[in-house]
């Protein structure tokens, strides 16, 4: 009859249970805790991680940026970028304007003539920014993640 052999039935219950992601996470957790112990770590981080400055951070991320734009023109393809806007600003309903970093990398992506989807303009123009991010935390709520798509979609829109 061809039905679906006991391996796969244990599989698909395995992928649906919450239980088994909980002990497959704190299985890999605890393994790279006691490979990190014997192996050494500097080999997973470069030697420069925790002793940069915010200027050398974001040259990095610039040139990471550049490289990136590079890639996708070898291949063909088009490639976005997006700044997340600065919580502690929308939470003032303050958003965009006097975002120091948002300018500067709106001047960047222009400068390299970039794909930009402009969040802080989009989070700038919603009546309420305080709801855009949850409180607790730095992820967008289900308005932020509203107003993100629709940025993107009017994006994508525009460049067809």
């Amino acid at each position: 009859m061809g039905g679906a052999s006991n391996i796969d039935i244990v599989k698909k219950i395995y992928r649906h249970s919450y239980l088994a992601r909980l002990v497959r996470k704190v299985q890999l957790q605890l393994s790279i805790f006691f490979l990190d112990r014997i192996n050494d770590p500097s080999k997973y981080f470069p030697p420069y991680a925790g002793t940069l400055t915010n200027e050398d951070e974001r040259k990095l991320t610039y040139e990471t940026i550049l490289q990136l734009k590079d890639f996708a023109n070898k291949i063909n393809a088009r490639i976005f970028f997006f700044l997340v806007p600065n919580k502690q600003l929308m939470m003032q309903n303050q958003c965009c304007e006097s975002d120091t970093l948002a300018a500067e990398f709106h001047n960047f992506i222009e400068s390299h003539n970039l794909n930009l989807i402009d969040l802080p303009k989009a989070f700038g123009n919603y009546p309420d920014q305080t709801k855009l991010f949850f409180e607790q935390d730095v992820h967008f709520s289900a308005e932020g993640n509203l107003v993100t798509a629709e940025a993107i979609s009017n994006k994508l829109r525009l460049d067809e």
